[in-house]
């Protein structure tokens, strides 16, 4: 299952059920308004609340049974090209469309 807020897991009792049943968990960045309530649940130190709190996109913290480990999730470029929203990357795949689309006419 997964979710863009915890507070939809945290925030039910069922929700509760299904992190406390799972053997895996990955968090990515935290707001700070989510952060002490995710530390608590969690169990985090500062280090790893400081580190949810600061991360970039992909980063975050690992969770299999009571260890916990810094995680980078990195793309493949076919990934990164389905999914991405970064208006830069976006307007380049666009004009490489376009420019296909006119060397495919000139043959």
């Amino acid at each position: 299952i997964i979710s863009q807020d915890v507070e939809d897991f945290l925030g039910s009792r069922y929700g509760r059920t299904v992190v406390n049943n799972s053997s895996m968990q990955i968090l990515l960045k935290q707001s700070t308004a989510a952060i002490d309530r995710v530390a608590q649940i969690f169990g985090l130190t500062e280090g790893e609340k400081f580190l949810l709190l600061e991360c970039e996109v992909g980063e975050g913290l690992f969770f299999a049974g009571l260890n916990h480990v810094a995680l980078k999730v990195i793309a493949s470029y076919t990934e990164d090209r389905l999914i991405t929203t970064d208006p830069r990357e976006l307007l380049e795949m666009q004009s490489q469309e376009e420019n296909k689309e006119k060397e495919e006419v000139g043959k």
